[in-house]
């Protein structure tokens, strides 16, 4: 078998001989004098806190709580009804989290540890809470309902990235 260099009939073996040989090292140091990296600066985006709070509010057939087309977290929302007959959906950057009745969910709350469902004690209010939920692109929540509730509270805080928010 020939070294590839004699395969064409070409000699190339004196450019492997000793003198004919560069030091890597020096091949080092004479590429990273001449190259320059430039420096790069990360700086946290700002975010912008928003908070939805309708108190005693109607809601005929669907309420967007949050509806936003940027980054983000969900703090914690906190919706309270005098009936159990509605419904929530949470879509996060297009994969829906939740599309489910309140009364499919007070079974999931103990074992969840961003939704809380439960009844008010002594017959009170019905409580939906859910907490800490971030995304990146998207985010939409909204309660839906058959006939007419008039909620006690929907509550939300929540933050943006304030450069997305603007279209920075």
């Amino acid at each position: 078998m020939f070294p590839p260099w004699q395969l064409k009939g070409l000699d190339l073996s004196h450019l492997f001989e000793p003198d004919n040989l560069v030091d890597a090292e020096e091949i080092g140091r004479t590429i990273g004098e001449s190259i320059v990296v430039p420096t790069l600066t990360v700086e946290e985006r700002p975010k912008e806190t928003i908070i939805v709070d309708k108190q005693d509010f109607p809601v005929v057939s669907v309420f967007k709580i949050i509806d936003e087309d940027t980054s983000g977290e969900l703090i914690e929302m906190t919706i309270r009804s005098p009936s159990s007959d509605f419904s929530i959906d949470v879509i996060s950057d297009n994969r829906v989290l939740l599309s489910r009745a309140y009364t499919d969910l007070t079974p999931l709350s103990p074992q969840s540890n961003w939704i809380d469902a439960f009844q008010e004690a002594g017959g009170g209010d019905y409580v939906l809470h859910l907490t800490e939920l971030h995304w990146a692109h998207s985010f939409y929540v909204a309660v839906v309902v058959s006939t007419t509730i008039t909620f006690s509270n929907i509550w939300a805080v929540y933050k943006l990235r304030s450069e997305l928010a603007r279209g920075v």
